[in-house]
């Protein structure tokens, strides 16, 4: 009994890390998206069609981290069809950061 209730314990302190350095992690990656989305926006604004390399190798590596992805993902090349992804990103990323901070993942 006493071991069962020290597996308890333990389990629940493990858990209450992963939201902890959950809730810290997700809020830096949601910025990170806010400023990828915000500088897609100016250039669909200046009507740029295809978006740059630099902007999409950081879109890759967002939604890597995002979608729990080993590898980087192809993305797409233009403006508009990577704000579609950079989108469906960050409403994973602020699911994550719900279920984080709630203590939804837990069993």
């Amino acid at each position: 009994m006493i071991e069962n209730a020290s597996r308890e314990i333990q389990r629940a302190a493990g858990a209450a890390e992963v939201r902890r350095r959950e809730a810290t992690r997700l809020p830096a990656l949601i910025a990170a998206l806010d400023d990828l989305l915000s500088e897609l926006e100016e250039l669909n604004l200046q009507r740029v069609a295809e978006a740059p390399d630099a902007c999409r190798r950081r879109a890759a590596e967002l939604i890597a981290e995002t979608m729990g992805e080993d590898a980087v993902p192809a993305v797409p090349e233009t403006v508009l069809d990577l704000m579609e992804r950079a989108y469906e990103a960050q409403d994973e990323a602020l699911r994550m950061r719900r279920r984080a901070v709630w203590g939804l993942d837990e069993e």
